[in-house]
Protein backbone atom coordinates (compact mmCIF):
# COMPACT_ATOMS: atom_id res chain seq x y z
CA UNK A 1 0.00 0.00 0.00
CA UNK A 2 2.98 2.56 0.95
CA UNK A 3 4.31 1.49 -2.58
CA UNK A 4 1.12 2.43 -4.31
CA UNK A 5 0.26 5.77 -2.09
CA UNK A 6 3.59 6.95 -2.98
CA UNK A 7 3.01 6.64 -6.69
CA UNK A 8 0.76 9.99 -6.90
CA UNK A 9 3.28 11.60 -5.53
CA UNK A 10 5.72 10.76 -7.60
CA UNK A 11 3.74 11.45 -10.84
CA UNK A 12 3.11 14.91 -9.14
CA UNK A 13 6.85 15.17 -8.34
CA UNK A 14 7.69 14.71 -12.20
CA UNK A 15 4.81 16.93 -12.82
CA UNK A 16 6.20 19.53 -10.92
CA UNK A 17 9.56 19.68 -11.43
CA UNK A 18 8.54 19.97 -15.21
CA UNK A 19 6.51 22.92 -14.57
CA UNK A 20 9.44 24.63 -12.94
CA UNK A 21 12.21 23.23 -15.81
CA UNK A 22 10.15 24.74 -18.28
CA UNK A 23 9.55 28.35 -15.49
CA UNK A 24 13.53 28.02 -15.88
CA UNK A 25 13.89 27.40 -19.08
CA UNK A 26 11.98 30.68 -20.21
CA UNK A 27 13.64 32.96 -17.14
CA UNK A 28 16.94 31.77 -18.50
CA UNK A 29 15.84 32.87 -22.58
CA UNK A 30 14.05 35.73 -21.65
CA UNK A 31 17.58 36.93 -19.33
CA UNK A 32 19.73 36.00 -22.65
CA UNK A 33 17.60 38.02 -24.85
CA UNK A 34 17.67 40.88 -22.84
CA UNK A 35 21.05 41.27 -23.26
CA UNK A 36 20.07 42.51 -26.94
CA UNK A 37 23.73 40.47 -27.80
CA UNK A 38 23.33 39.56 -31.63
CA UNK A 39 25.69 36.24 -30.70
CA UNK A 40 22.94 35.37 -28.54
CA UNK A 41 20.33 35.86 -31.54
CA UNK A 42 22.10 33.88 -33.65
CA UNK A 43 22.30 30.63 -31.64
CA UNK A 44 18.82 30.96 -30.79
CA UNK A 45 18.06 31.20 -34.35
CA UNK A 46 20.25 28.39 -35.39
CA UNK A 47 19.16 25.97 -32.77
CA UNK A 48 15.46 26.76 -34.00
CA UNK A 49 14.64 28.21 -30.81
CA UNK A 50 11.01 29.54 -32.92
CA UNK A 51 9.75 25.90 -32.92
CA UNK A 52 10.65 25.06 -29.74
CA UNK A 53 8.50 28.55 -28.21
CA UNK A 54 5.69 27.68 -30.74
CA UNK A 55 5.15 24.51 -29.71
CA UNK A 56 4.42 23.63 -27.11
CA UNK A 57 5.45 26.98 -25.25
CA UNK A 58 3.30 29.36 -26.20
CA UNK A 59 0.26 27.03 -25.80
CA UNK A 60 1.73 26.22 -22.47
CA UNK A 61 -1.32 25.69 -19.39
CA UNK A 62 1.00 27.67 -16.94
CA UNK A 63 0.07 31.46 -18.17
CA UNK A 64 3.16 32.15 -16.77
CA UNK A 65 5.31 30.15 -19.33
CA UNK A 66 2.47 31.05 -22.04
CA UNK A 67 3.25 34.60 -21.77
CA UNK A 68 7.04 34.38 -21.12
CA UNK A 69 7.25 32.02 -24.32
CA UNK A 70 4.97 34.55 -26.86
CA UNK A 71 7.29 37.40 -25.58
CA UNK A 72 10.14 35.55 -26.84
CA UNK A 73 8.64 35.09 -30.02
CA UNK A 74 7.93 38.75 -30.55
CA UNK A 75 11.09 39.67 -29.45
CA UNK A 76 13.24 37.12 -31.77
CA UNK A 77 11.09 37.99 -34.44
CA UNK A 78 11.59 42.05 -34.12
CA UNK A 79 15.70 41.09 -33.62
CA UNK A 80 15.95 39.68 -37.07
CA UNK A 81 15.78 40.67 -40.07
CA UNK A 82 14.83 37.73 -42.37
CA UNK A 83 11.63 35.97 -40.38
CA UNK A 84 12.13 32.15 -40.11
CA UNK A 85 8.74 31.14 -42.08
CA UNK A 86 8.03 28.53 -39.53
CA UNK A 87 6.14 31.45 -37.23
CA UNK A 88 4.11 32.72 -40.19
CA UNK A 89 2.88 29.56 -41.17
CA UNK A 90 -0.72 29.02 -40.66
CA UNK A 91 -0.65 25.96 -38.33
CA UNK A 92 1.85 27.99 -36.47
CA UNK A 93 0.28 31.35 -36.09
CA UNK A 94 -3.11 29.39 -35.46
CA UNK A 95 -1.20 28.46 -32.18
CA UNK A 96 -1.26 32.17 -31.21
CA UNK A 97 -4.36 33.16 -31.73
CA UNK A 98 -6.26 31.46 -28.68
CA UNK A 99 -4.43 33.53 -26.64
CA UNK A 100 -6.43 36.45 -27.65
CA UNK A 101 -9.40 34.55 -25.49
CA UNK A 102 -7.56 33.64 -22.91
CA UNK A 103 -8.93 34.16 -19.19
CA UNK A 104 -6.09 36.16 -18.45
CA UNK A 105 -5.49 39.90 -19.60
CA UNK A 106 -1.62 39.32 -19.51
CA UNK A 107 -1.62 35.98 -21.80
CA UNK A 108 -3.92 38.57 -24.36
CA UNK A 109 -1.65 41.15 -24.19
CA UNK A 110 1.45 38.70 -24.94
CA UNK A 111 -0.88 37.15 -27.74
CA UNK A 112 -1.33 40.75 -29.11
CA UNK A 113 2.80 41.66 -28.46
CA UNK A 114 4.01 38.41 -30.72
CA UNK A 115 0.97 38.93 -33.41
CA UNK A 116 2.34 42.88 -33.64
CA UNK A 117 5.75 41.52 -34.23
CA UNK A 118 5.12 39.33 -36.66
CA UNK A 119 2.51 41.80 -38.84
CA UNK A 120 5.41 44.49 -38.52
CA UNK A 121 7.54 42.77 -40.49
CA UNK A 122 6.22 42.57 -44.14
CA UNK A 123 3.21 43.45 -46.01
CA UNK A 124 3.10 39.20 -46.29
CA UNK A 125 3.27 39.26 -42.66
CA UNK A 126 0.52 41.15 -42.47
CA UNK A 127 -1.45 39.19 -44.58
CA UNK A 128 -0.53 35.57 -42.67
CA UNK A 129 -1.85 37.25 -39.87
CA UNK A 130 -5.48 38.41 -40.79
CA UNK A 131 -5.55 34.64 -42.31
CA UNK A 132 -5.81 32.85 -39.01
CA UNK A 133 -9.12 34.88 -38.28
CA UNK A 134 -7.95 36.80 -35.81
CA UNK A 135 -10.68 39.74 -36.64
CA UNK A 136 -12.96 38.14 -34.27
CA UNK A 137 -11.11 37.79 -30.98
CA UNK A 138 -9.76 41.12 -31.68
CA UNK A 139 -13.46 42.72 -32.00
CA UNK A 140 -14.73 40.85 -28.58
CA UNK A 141 -11.17 42.26 -26.87
CA UNK A 142 -12.28 45.57 -28.47
CA UNK A 143 -16.12 45.43 -26.62
CA UNK A 144 -14.92 43.50 -23.20
CA UNK A 145 -11.55 43.28 -22.34
CA UNK A 146 -10.01 45.17 -19.64
CA UNK A 147 -8.54 48.45 -20.72
CA UNK A 148 -4.54 47.51 -20.96
CA UNK A 149 -5.47 44.39 -23.29
CA UNK A 150 -7.67 46.73 -25.30
CA UNK A 151 -4.59 49.14 -25.98
CA UNK A 152 -2.52 46.00 -27.00
CA UNK A 153 -5.54 45.40 -29.26
CA UNK A 154 -5.88 48.87 -31.16
CA UNK A 155 -1.87 48.70 -31.35
CA UNK A 156 -2.70 45.28 -33.25
CA UNK A 157 -5.33 46.59 -35.55
CA UNK A 158 -3.12 49.74 -36.23
CA UNK A 159 0.39 47.67 -37.26
CA UNK A 160 -2.32 45.55 -39.46
CA UNK A 161 -3.06 49.52 -41.46
CA UNK A 162 0.45 50.08 -41.35
CA UNK A 163 0.81 47.45 -43.41
CA UNK A 164 -0.77 48.66 -46.82
CA UNK A 165 -4.12 50.49 -47.77
CA UNK A 166 -5.45 47.14 -49.09
CA UNK A 167 -5.32 45.72 -45.55
CA UNK A 168 -6.27 49.04 -44.02
CA UNK A 169 -9.71 48.87 -46.30
CA UNK A 170 -10.36 45.45 -45.27
CA UNK A 171 -10.32 45.29 -41.69
CA UNK A 172 -11.47 49.00 -40.83
CA UNK A 173 -14.86 48.48 -42.07
CA UNK A 174 -17.93 50.21 -39.74
CA UNK A 175 -18.16 47.54 -37.17
CA UNK A 176 -14.39 47.85 -36.77
CA UNK A 177 -14.53 52.06 -36.64
CA UNK A 178 -17.68 52.00 -34.09
CA UNK A 179 -15.89 49.85 -31.66
CA UNK A 180 -12.94 51.82 -31.61
CA UNK A 181 -15.03 55.12 -31.33
CA UNK A 182 -16.59 53.68 -28.65
CA UNK A 183 -14.17 53.30 -26.89
CA UNK A 184 -13.12 56.89 -27.40
CA UNK A 185 -16.63 57.42 -25.45
CA UNK A 186 -16.09 55.76 -22.39
CA UNK A 187 -15.49 58.16 -19.33
CA UNK A 188 -12.96 54.64 -17.90
CA UNK A 189 -10.51 54.53 -20.72
CA UNK A 190 -7.15 55.36 -19.83
CA UNK A 191 -5.20 57.95 -21.79
CA UNK A 192 -3.07 55.56 -23.35
CA UNK A 193 -6.11 53.68 -25.39
CA UNK A 194 -7.44 56.84 -26.17
CA UNK A 195 -4.59 57.69 -28.24
CA UNK A 196 -4.06 54.50 -29.31
CA UNK A 197 -7.48 54.60 -30.94
CA UNK A 198 -6.55 57.86 -32.50
CA UNK A 199 -3.47 57.00 -34.09
CA UNK A 200 -5.28 54.08 -35.65
CA UNK A 201 -8.05 56.42 -36.70
CA UNK A 202 -5.31 58.74 -38.31
CA UNK A 203 -3.66 56.03 -40.29
CA UNK A 204 -6.43 54.79 -41.29
CA UNK A 205 -7.47 58.30 -42.45
CA UNK A 206 -4.52 59.03 -44.03
CA UNK A 207 -4.68 56.63 -46.80
CA UNK A 208 -7.26 57.78 -48.90
CA UNK A 209 -10.04 60.37 -48.69
CA UNK A 210 -12.93 57.17 -48.70
CA UNK A 211 -11.27 55.76 -46.02
CA UNK A 212 -11.16 59.53 -43.92
CA UNK A 213 -14.44 59.63 -44.85
CA UNK A 214 -15.42 56.21 -43.48
CA UNK A 215 -13.59 57.60 -40.25
CA UNK A 216 -15.71 60.20 -40.41
CA UNK A 217 -18.92 58.42 -40.91
CA UNK A 218 -18.42 56.80 -37.46
CA UNK A 219 -18.92 60.62 -36.11
CA UNK A 220 -15.34 59.90 -35.23
CA UNK A 221 -14.14 63.91 -35.12
CA UNK A 222 -16.88 64.99 -31.83
CA UNK A 223 -15.18 62.77 -29.14
CA UNK A 224 -11.92 63.19 -31.04
CA UNK A 225 -12.04 66.96 -30.65
CA UNK A 226 -13.77 66.85 -26.67
CA UNK A 227 -10.55 65.05 -25.79
CA UNK A 228 -8.60 67.55 -27.39
CA UNK A 229 -10.48 70.25 -25.82
CA UNK A 230 -9.94 68.42 -22.29
CA UNK A 231 -7.52 70.04 -19.69
CA UNK A 232 -6.88 66.91 -18.03
CA UNK A 233 -5.87 65.01 -21.64
CA UNK A 234 -1.83 64.62 -21.31
CA UNK A 235 0.42 65.45 -24.04
CA UNK A 236 0.41 61.84 -25.92
CA UNK A 237 -3.41 61.67 -26.42
CA UNK A 238 -3.47 65.53 -27.32
CA UNK A 239 -0.76 65.06 -30.38
CA UNK A 240 -2.83 61.83 -31.45
CA UNK A 241 -6.15 63.76 -31.35
CA UNK A 242 -4.35 65.96 -33.72
CA UNK A 243 -3.06 63.90 -36.10
CA UNK A 244 -6.07 62.05 -35.89
CA UNK A 245 -8.01 65.30 -37.60
CA UNK A 246 -4.83 66.51 -39.29
CA UNK A 247 -4.59 62.92 -41.14
CA UNK A 248 -8.71 63.73 -41.47
CA UNK A 249 -8.75 67.33 -43.06
CA UNK A 250 -5.85 67.11 -45.65
CA UNK A 251 -7.82 65.02 -48.11
CA UNK A 252 -10.61 67.67 -48.73
CA UNK A 253 -12.15 71.02 -48.26
CA UNK A 254 -15.31 69.70 -47.21
CA UNK A 255 -13.49 67.42 -44.65
CA UNK A 256 -11.39 70.39 -43.63
CA UNK A 257 -14.57 72.22 -42.62
CA UNK A 258 -15.65 69.03 -40.95
CA UNK A 259 -12.84 69.06 -38.47
CA UNK A 260 -13.33 73.04 -37.74
CA UNK A 261 -17.25 72.62 -37.42
CA UNK A 262 -16.37 71.03 -34.17
CA UNK A 263 -16.07 74.11 -32.79
CA UNK A 264 -12.30 72.85 -31.92
CA UNK A 265 -9.89 75.66 -33.39
CA UNK A 266 -9.04 77.78 -30.08
CA UNK A 267 -8.00 74.12 -28.83
CA UNK A 268 -5.48 73.49 -31.69
CA UNK A 269 -4.17 77.26 -31.79
CA UNK A 270 -3.39 76.70 -28.22
CA UNK A 271 -1.68 74.29 -29.17
CA UNK A 272 0.54 75.43 -31.10
CA UNK A 273 2.47 77.60 -28.56
CA UNK A 274 2.01 74.20 -26.33
CA UNK A 275 5.38 73.61 -23.82
CA UNK A 276 5.39 70.10 -25.04
CA UNK A 277 7.20 69.76 -28.80
CA UNK A 278 4.92 66.66 -30.31
CA UNK A 279 2.05 68.94 -29.11
CA UNK A 280 3.34 71.90 -30.89
CA UNK A 281 4.42 69.25 -34.03
CA UNK A 282 0.99 68.14 -34.58
CA UNK A 283 -1.05 71.24 -33.88
CA UNK A 284 1.30 73.17 -36.66
CA UNK A 285 0.16 70.20 -39.19
CA UNK A 286 -3.25 70.31 -38.92
CA UNK A 287 -3.04 74.09 -39.35
CA UNK A 288 -1.27 73.87 -42.27
CA UNK A 289 -3.74 71.26 -43.90
CA UNK A 290 -6.83 73.53 -42.68
CA UNK A 291 -5.58 76.60 -43.99
CA UNK A 292 -4.22 75.93 -47.07
CA UNK A 293 -7.46 74.75 -48.55
CA UNK A 294 -9.59 77.87 -49.04
CA UNK A 295 -9.90 81.21 -48.31
CA UNK A 296 -12.35 80.70 -46.01
CA UNK A 297 -10.86 78.23 -43.92
CA UNK A 298 -7.67 80.25 -43.97
CA UNK A 299 -9.84 83.03 -42.52
CA UNK A 300 -11.05 80.55 -39.73
CA UNK A 301 -7.32 80.19 -38.75
CA UNK A 302 -6.60 83.15 -38.21
CA UNK A 303 -9.72 84.17 -36.63
CA UNK A 304 -9.25 84.97 -32.42
CA UNK A 305 -5.84 85.31 -32.65
CA UNK A 306 -4.65 82.95 -34.69
CA UNK A 307 -1.70 84.90 -36.73
CA UNK A 308 -0.22 85.35 -33.51
CA UNK A 309 -0.36 82.12 -32.27
CA UNK A 310 1.51 80.84 -35.70
CA UNK A 311 4.02 83.41 -35.15
CA UNK A 312 4.89 82.59 -31.60
CA UNK A 313 5.10 79.06 -32.87
CA UNK A 314 7.78 80.53 -35.24
CA UNK A 315 9.23 81.68 -32.56
CA UNK A 316 9.48 79.09 -30.11
CA UNK A 317 10.93 76.77 -32.58
CA UNK A 318 13.94 79.05 -33.18
CA UNK A 319 14.51 77.99 -36.84
CA UNK A 320 14.26 74.14 -36.32
CA UNK A 321 12.37 71.65 -38.79
CA UNK A 322 9.65 71.69 -36.82
CA UNK A 323 8.17 74.49 -37.76
CA UNK A 324 8.23 73.79 -41.40
CA UNK A 325 4.03 73.61 -41.56
CA UNK A 326 3.84 76.83 -39.58
CA UNK A 327 6.06 78.87 -42.30
CA UNK A 328 4.26 77.12 -45.01
CA UNK A 329 0.95 78.28 -43.49
CA UNK A 330 1.80 82.30 -43.45
CA UNK A 331 2.79 81.95 -46.66
CA UNK A 332 -0.47 80.11 -47.66
CA UNK A 333 -2.98 82.73 -45.84
CA UNK A 334 -1.04 85.53 -46.98
CA UNK A 335 -1.43 84.19 -50.69
CA UNK A 336 -4.67 84.09 -49.92
CA UNK A 337 -5.84 87.60 -49.39
CA UNK A 338 -3.83 90.94 -48.85
CA UNK A 339 -5.60 91.51 -45.49
CA UNK A 340 -4.52 88.21 -44.15
CA UNK A 341 -0.83 89.15 -45.11
CA UNK A 342 -1.78 92.46 -43.58
CA UNK A 343 -2.00 90.62 -40.17
CA UNK A 344 0.42 88.10 -40.58
CA UNK A 345 2.96 91.52 -41.37
CA UNK A 346 1.33 93.75 -38.40
CA UNK A 347 2.02 89.92 -35.88
CA UNK A 348 5.83 90.82 -36.55
CA UNK A 349 5.77 87.37 -38.91
CA UNK A 350 8.97 88.77 -40.95
CA UNK A 351 11.14 89.21 -38.34
CA UNK A 352 10.00 85.75 -37.22
CA UNK A 353 10.96 84.09 -40.78
CA UNK A 354 14.18 85.48 -40.46
CA UNK A 355 16.02 82.45 -39.18
CA UNK A 356 14.13 80.02 -41.01
CA UNK A 357 16.43 80.97 -44.53
CA UNK A 358 19.10 79.89 -42.03
CA UNK A 359 17.70 76.86 -41.45
CA UNK A 360 17.89 73.32 -43.52
CA UNK A 361 17.66 73.78 -47.14
CA UNK A 362 13.44 72.64 -47.14
CA UNK A 363 12.63 75.27 -45.05
CA UNK A 364 14.82 78.01 -46.58
CA UNK A 365 13.18 77.39 -49.60
CA UNK A 366 9.22 77.60 -48.02
CA UNK A 367 10.41 80.66 -45.89
CA UNK A 368 11.52 82.37 -49.20
CA UNK A 369 8.18 81.71 -50.70
CA UNK A 370 6.31 82.90 -47.65
CA UNK A 371 8.14 86.37 -47.93
CA UNK A 372 7.66 86.34 -51.00
CA UNK A 373 3.97 86.13 -50.64
CA UNK A 374 3.70 88.53 -48.09
CA UNK A 375 6.03 90.89 -50.16
CA UNK A 376 3.90 90.92 -53.14
CA UNK A 377 1.06 92.36 -51.68
CA UNK A 378 3.13 96.38 -51.92
CA UNK A 379 4.87 98.45 -49.69
CA UNK A 380 3.30 98.07 -46.47
CA UNK A 381 3.57 94.11 -46.51
CA UNK A 382 7.42 94.35 -48.29
CA UNK A 383 8.85 97.31 -46.52
CA UNK A 384 8.54 95.78 -43.20
CA UNK A 385 10.55 92.97 -44.51
CA UNK A 386 13.03 94.69 -45.82
CA UNK A 387 13.40 96.93 -42.59
CA UNK A 388 14.15 93.23 -40.65
CA UNK A 389 16.76 92.50 -42.99
CA UNK A 390 15.11 89.59 -45.53
CA UNK A 391 16.76 91.30 -48.59
CA UNK A 392 20.67 90.69 -47.87
CA UNK A 393 19.40 86.72 -46.41
CA UNK A 394 17.69 85.94 -49.74
CA UNK A 395 20.67 86.96 -51.73
CA UNK A 396 22.38 84.93 -49.34
CA UNK A 397 19.95 81.57 -50.82
CA UNK A 398 19.89 83.25 -54.01
CA UNK A 399 23.33 82.58 -54.58
CA UNK A 400 23.95 79.50 -52.68
CA UNK A 401 20.58 77.89 -53.94
CA UNK A 402 20.99 73.95 -53.65
CA UNK A 403 18.14 73.56 -56.29
CA UNK A 404 16.22 74.93 -58.89
CA UNK A 405 13.05 75.34 -56.75
CA UNK A 406 15.00 76.94 -53.84
CA UNK A 407 17.07 79.87 -56.59
CA UNK A 408 13.10 80.84 -58.30
CA UNK A 409 11.71 80.70 -54.79
CA UNK A 410 14.17 83.17 -53.41
CA UNK A 411 14.36 85.16 -56.57
CA UNK A 412 10.66 85.93 -56.50
CA UNK A 413 10.92 87.12 -53.22
CA UNK A 414 13.74 89.18 -53.80
CA UNK A 415 11.82 90.83 -56.63
CA UNK A 416 8.78 91.26 -54.72
CA UNK A 417 10.77 93.21 -51.85
CA UNK A 418 13.24 95.12 -54.05
CA UNK A 419 9.87 96.54 -56.49
CA UNK A 420 7.21 97.00 -53.37
CA UNK A 421 9.14 98.40 -50.64
CA UNK A 422 9.93 101.54 -51.67
CA UNK A 423 12.58 102.72 -49.72
CA UNK A 424 16.03 103.15 -51.47
CA UNK A 425 18.06 102.82 -48.19
CA UNK A 426 17.29 99.65 -47.68
CA UNK A 427 18.26 98.65 -51.14
CA UNK A 428 21.36 100.48 -51.41
CA UNK A 429 23.93 97.69 -49.55
CA UNK A 430 22.70 95.40 -52.41
CA UNK A 431 24.45 98.19 -55.37
CA UNK A 432 27.27 96.08 -55.46
CA UNK A 433 29.31 93.48 -57.43
CA UNK A 434 28.47 90.96 -54.64
CA UNK A 435 24.93 91.12 -55.87
CA UNK A 436 24.39 88.67 -59.23
CA UNK A 437 23.39 91.10 -62.62
CA UNK A 438 20.12 89.07 -62.69
CA UNK A 439 19.19 90.77 -59.79
CA UNK A 440 21.33 94.33 -60.05
CA UNK A 441 19.46 94.92 -62.51
CA UNK A 442 16.14 95.10 -60.77
CA UNK A 443 17.78 97.34 -58.00
CA UNK A 444 19.09 99.63 -60.50
CA UNK A 445 15.64 100.10 -61.92
CA UNK A 446 14.05 101.30 -58.51
CA UNK A 447 16.73 103.40 -58.29
CA UNK A 448 16.39 104.56 -61.82
CA UNK A 449 12.96 105.12 -61.27
CA UNK A 450 12.85 106.43 -57.25
CA UNK A 451 15.48 108.72 -57.40
CA UNK A 452 14.25 111.45 -59.33
CA UNK A 453 11.51 112.28 -56.61
CA UNK A 454 13.66 112.58 -54.19
CA UNK A 455 16.33 114.94 -53.50
CA UNK A 456 17.41 113.68 -49.60
CA UNK A 457 17.77 109.88 -51.43
CA UNK A 458 20.03 111.60 -54.06
CA UNK A 459 22.17 113.08 -51.85
CA UNK A 460 22.14 110.21 -49.37
CA UNK A 461 23.06 108.35 -53.18
CA UNK A 462 26.21 110.50 -53.09
CA UNK A 463 27.56 110.59 -49.51
CA UNK A 464 26.81 106.75 -49.47
CA UNK A 465 28.93 105.86 -51.64
CA UNK A 466 26.34 104.22 -54.01
CA UNK A 467 27.20 106.81 -56.99
CA UNK A 468 30.84 105.53 -56.53
CA UNK A 469 29.98 101.69 -56.55
CA UNK A 470 27.72 102.19 -59.72
CA UNK A 471 30.51 103.50 -61.69
CA UNK A 472 32.94 100.81 -60.66
CA UNK A 473 30.09 98.16 -61.08
CA UNK A 474 29.99 99.49 -64.58
CA UNK A 475 33.92 98.35 -65.15
CA UNK A 476 33.59 94.80 -63.37
CA UNK A 477 29.82 93.51 -64.42
CA UNK A 478 28.67 92.21 -67.37
CA UNK A 479 25.28 94.43 -67.59
CA UNK A 480 22.85 94.13 -70.11
CA UNK A 481 21.42 96.53 -71.92
CA UNK A 482 18.29 97.43 -69.61
CA UNK A 483 20.23 98.05 -66.62
CA UNK A 484 23.22 100.02 -69.03
CA UNK A 485 19.95 101.98 -69.58
CA UNK A 486 19.08 102.57 -65.96
CA UNK A 487 22.67 103.06 -64.98
CA UNK A 488 22.71 106.19 -67.77
CA UNK A 489 19.52 107.13 -66.14
CA UNK A 490 21.03 107.32 -62.93
CA UNK A 491 24.27 109.28 -64.29
CA UNK A 492 21.75 111.83 -65.92
CA UNK A 493 20.35 112.72 -62.19
CA UNK A 494 23.89 114.07 -61.25
CA UNK A 495 26.39 116.96 -62.61
CA UNK A 496 28.83 115.05 -64.98
CA UNK A 497 31.77 116.34 -63.37
CA UNK A 498 30.94 114.55 -59.89
CA UNK A 499 30.39 111.37 -62.26
CA UNK A 500 33.52 112.12 -63.90
CA UNK A 501 35.42 112.23 -60.97
CA UNK A 502 34.28 108.92 -59.57
CA UNK A 503 34.61 107.18 -63.11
Amino acid sequence: MAHIGGTPKLVQAALFDYQKARMAFMDSVQTLLDKEDPDVLKVFLEADILSLLACPLIQDVIPTVQIAALNAVAKLVRATDSLDTKVTKPQELEKVVPSLSHEQKMVQCAGNNTLQAIAGKSFLCAQAVIGTNILPPLHAQLVGAAADVKESTVKTLNTLVGASPEIANSIMDPNTLNDLVYNLRLPEASDGLKAAVCTVLADTSAYSQPLAERVVATDAIVPVARLLSSPQALPKLRSSCLMCLAQIAKHTDELAQKVVGADVMQSILASLIDANAGVRNTAAILVHEIGKKTPELAEQVAADGGITCLVKNLRIEEGSMAALPTVLTIGFLSDFSSNLAMQAITANSGKALIPYLRAAPEVRTSAAWSLGTLARHGPHMALPLAEVGALPELLNIYKQAVNDEQKQKSKVALKNIIHNCGNLTALEPLLADTTPPEILRHILSEFATGLPESVPSKRDFVTKGALMRLQELCKTMNLDERAKEDVNKINALFPAEVVAYYN
